[in-house]
This record gives structure tokens, C-alpha cells and sequence, in this order.
């Protein structure tokens, strides 16, 4: 018996808040939960630093988004969002995975091999400018903030039906 709800959403904030940029996830989150009114078939859950807890939970919902600043190569708050199905992840080892604060793609690939995977999981990834030591993020992902909101609002509505 499938025990997926219909058009339901987990949303993770993952990253560290003490750290500027890398607490980006968190803040999407909690200004997302602030500005916007959401369909109670949405989850949001802060995985702050511990985003591998969340994984048992992924396995009950239609769709996962992960939101975390990721080392790109871009510049400060350009954003991606893609599909994690699409990306080569599935053929690394589990011995490789750290459990001490791992990657968003070490997480994905655990929940894979667990078997812990929603439908579609998706990643909002943001490029961080700054990660010092302070409790608000930079002024250039400050000032982005308004367009990566309303872009994750926009990708929610969609997913949601």
C-alpha cells in the first residue's frame, strides 16, 4: 500500500546560520514561511546542520526540495534548480559517504541506496559570497533574496498540483 499523500512536498533548509551565506537555506525557509501561505501538504523542515536526520521522512512525499548554498563557481546568489535523477549519483560508494556533516549529494545517495527516495527531488542551490562568522547573510544574497523566493514560490505552485 502506497502511503504517499497526493501532491505533497518536504522542503529542507539545510546549512548553518552562524555562517552568513551557507545559512541561505535556512533563511529561504523561514522567509518563505513568513511571506507566503502554503497548502498544508507542505512541509518545512530546518535541516540546519544535520540534514541527513530528514531522511526518513523523504519516502513519504511525492517531492523533496533541498535548499543549500553550493560551491559552484558561480557568481554570489546565482542560483540552480535541477532535478537530482538527472545527475550522476547513484554509482558512489556508501563507504564514501561521510556521516559527520555530509554533502547534499552524499545525502541524496544514501537516501537512494536506503530506498528512502521521493518521486522527484529536487535542489534549489545557491552560490554563497561570504561564510564568516555572522547571523545574516551577505548583502549581495540579501538583495537576491526577493527573486530566489519568488522563483521557489513559482516552482511550489507548480509541483503542488
Amino acid at each position: 500500500m502506497d502511503k504517499r499523500k497526493p501532491s505533497s512536498i518536504l522542503i529542507i533548509g539545510l546549512g548553518n546560520p552562524l555562517r552568513e551565506d551557507d545559512g541561505i537555506g535556512v533563511h529561504i525557509l523561514d522567509e518563505l514561511r513568513r511571506i507566503y501561505t502554503f497548502s498544508d501538504k507542505i512541509i518545512f523542515i530546518e535541516g540546519r546542520l544535520f540534514g541527513i536526520s530528514t531522511l526518513t521522512l523523504w519516502q513519504n512525499f511525492d517531492n523533496v526540495i533541498i535548499i543549500d548554498a553550493l560551491e559552484m563557481g558561480k557568481e554570489g546568489g546565482e542560483f540552480i534548480w535541477e532535478d537530482f535523477f538527472s545527475l550522476s549519483f547513484k554509482d558512489t560508494p556508501i563507504s564514501s559517504l561521510s556521516i559527520h556533516q555530509p554533502r547534499v549529494k552524499e545525502i541524496i545517495t544514501l537516501a537512494y541506496k536506503l530506498n528512502y527516495l521521493p518521486k522527484k527531488c529536487w535542489i534549489l542551490g545557491v552560490q554563497p559570497l561570504a561564510l564568516g562568522y555572522k547571523e545574516e547573510l551577505s548583502p549581495v544574497l540579501k538583495e537576491k533574496l526577493p527573486e530566489i523566493l519568488e522563483f521557489l514560490k513559482k516552482k511550489i505552485n507548480l509541483l503542488s498540483l
